[in-house]
């Protein structure tokens, strides 16, 4: 019962300090944000940033990053015949930025088109949730946690302490995106409530990492596809993915490696699946065409 109390009373206290300001910053959450990050980037930059009307405290976040459990997802959509169709699809109309990713990484092209197709439907989907105004909020959060630790459990301490110093690390990660211009319109990425972005969901200490510039045009654009390919592959590479899908001797080793990508074992088992799927199709499809 103490327990069950505490957890209440815990997330009408994070829900409230999010409603109190459900449209912006106060001043003080303002100034904490702007001469914390001061220490790593130009004051100017970080009051121009933290200072902005259009930062806003985003209400839904807070018990979706920090209470809420992530409810399990229907993954079998992922591995239907019209899902394998519009994947193989899409390979194809991308293929030669696949091979050439295949070639380069030592990646198996397949797995890489299963994972955006799980991720944002190929690009569908890609999140509305503002990422500058997701990672302050969390870190507002946190930081008002802190002043009142007697409200919360010591298990809650600890995951609100965890999140909290993610999405920390994560805005230092985009606001060097943001003053680097990176990446196009960086400072209005939007993502998935979590603050992944882009047609393989990367987050951007993860863009910061394994970001590929594809066309060596200057920038890494992960709403593109040829970016997202390289990218995807170049990160599955690091991970020390090995190529041959269809072995079933390195079962182990693929899982292993999309467990890095999301630790979900039914996400990794779902994408594995997606992927052995298209290669058979496509194997299917080019005996066919030399038939």
């Amino acid at each position: 019962m103490k327990y069950i109390f505490s957890f209440v009373v815990s997330f009408v206290f994070l829900c409230s300090v999010s409603l109190c300001f459900a449209t912006s910053f106060t001043k003080q959450e303002r100034q904490i944000l702007i001469q914390h990050y001061a220490k790593y980037f130009p004051l100017s930059f970080t009051k121009r940033i933290f200072s902005s009307p259009s930062l806003k405290k985003n209400v839904a976040i807070i018990p979706k990053n920090i209470i809420n459990k992530e409810k399990p997802r229907n993954y079998k959509q992922f591995t239907t015949k019209w899902a394998t169709r519009r994947s193989y699809r899409f390979l194809q109309k991308w293929r030669t930025s696949f091979i050439r990713a295949q070639k380069k990484f030592n990646v198996d092209q397949e797995v890489i088109v299963a994972i955006f197709m799980v991720e944002t439907n190929l690009g569908r989907y890609t999140g509305r949730y503002r990422l500058l105004s997701t990672f302050s909020t969390l870190f507002v959060a946190y930081k008002e946690a802190e002043k009142h630790p007697s409200l919360y459990t010591e298990k809650r301490r600890r995951r609100i302490r965890q999140k909290g110093t993610w999405a920390q690390g994560e805005l230092h990660s985009l606001l060097a995106i943001i003053l680097k211009q990176k990446m196009p319109s960086s400072e209005s990425l939007t993502g998935s409530f979590a603050g992944a972005f882009g047609i393989p969901q990367f987050l951007p200490s993860s863009y910061l990492r394994w970001g590929y510039d594809s066309d060596k045009n200057g920038t890494i654009n992960l709403f593109l596809v040829p970016d997202s390919i390289y990218s995807t592959a170049n990160y599955l590479m690091y991970h020390h993915w090995k190529k041959g899908l269809a072995n079933k001797k390195l079962y182990r080793n693929h899982i292993e490696v999309i467990k890095q990508y999301n630790h979900s074992l039914v996400y990794a088992q779902t994408v594995l699946k997606l992927a052995l799927q298209i290669h058979k199709l496509r194997v299917h499809c080019k005996h066919c065409t030399h038939s």
